[in-house]
């Protein structure tokens, strides 16, 4: 389901937690090259965060979640 800019991304997934369902994160094509990695979230006015400025960027920086305290 496509609730952001249609055409000019691809959506890799909604966000899982206590939010979902509310943010996703994409690849942003509204700019010619590379597209973006981003983070819309809808609660915010579909506000866009750039997590990274290309997909390998962003897969370079995934860390191993037992990096976080993840206890809430």
């Amino acid at each position: 389901m496509w609730w952001w800019v249609s055409g000019n991304a691809v959506q890799l997934g909604g966000w899982c937690g206590r939010r979902a369902g509310h943010d996703l994160v994409a690849l942003d094509y509204r700019s010619p090259g590379e597209p973006a990695v981003v983070h819309v979230d809808q609660e915010w006015n579909y506000q866009i965060t750039v997590l990274a400025p290309d997909f390998e960027t962003f897969l370079t920086g995934l860390v191993d979640e037992s990096e976080y305290d993840v206890d809430d």
